[in-house]
């Protein structure tokens, strides 16, 4: 009961905080689905790296006690994973499924919630573009130099340009998270 009566006094806030304020709801319903289906998109490519992970590891067992280990092999698990992760990370956060811990917040007031809810989205939004950024430097700097992996002497730097699409994702969450609470449109 308690529940029901808070959800509506919080609607009559959202609905007066929507008054005039920030990107118009058509566009902010727009860029949310389009950015959760990027990342379902993504998370895909992330089970599709993990069951290729999975199946290297199991053949190069087999292998390794039958004939000859895969060359290689950890090397290649080692970009899988990094792919995996880097390409679940928005889903995850579309999900809520990072842990986040707001037990002081939750002690204040909700308009101040609110501003520490914006803050944070912004921040957020802010250090994982700079994450994104930062790995396109880093591929251009590692595909300008022509470094090669250590055992298998391949070039890796389009791993790294896709761990960046994969923090590029979880920007555009963090980004219409900021947006939906600006505009007070609850981002949970």
């Amino acid at each position: 009961m308690k529940n029901d009566r808070s959800d509506s006094v919080n609607f009559e806030v959202h609905q007066d905080m929507n008054l005039g304020t920030g990107p118009s709801r058509g566009f902010l319903h727009a860029l949310e689905m389009n950015v959760r289906a990027v990342n379902i998109a993504f998370a895909w490519l992330a089970g599709i790296s993990l069951l290729l992970m999975v199946a290297l590891v199991v053949a190069n067992t087999i292998l390794r006690t039958v004939l000859v280990p895969i060359q290689g092999a950890s090397e290649i698990v080692g970009w899988l994973g990094a792919v995996t992760v880097a390409f679940a990370l928005g889903y995850t956060q579309l999900e809520k499924g990072h842990v986040a811990i707001d037990l002081l917040v939750q002690k204040f007031p909700r308009v101040l919630q609110r501003a520490v809810e914006v803050v944070v989205q912004l921040i957020n939004t802010l250090f994982s573009a700079w994450i994104s950024w930062q790995l396109i430097k880093y591929g251009i700097n590692v595909m300008n130099t022509s470094q090669l992996s250590q055992t298998l002497q391949v070039a890796f730097y389009p791993l790294i340009f896709a761990v960046s699409v994969g923090f590029m994702g979880m920007t555009l969450v963090f980004l219409t998270d900021f947006l939906k609470c600006a505009t007070g449109r609850d981002a949970a």
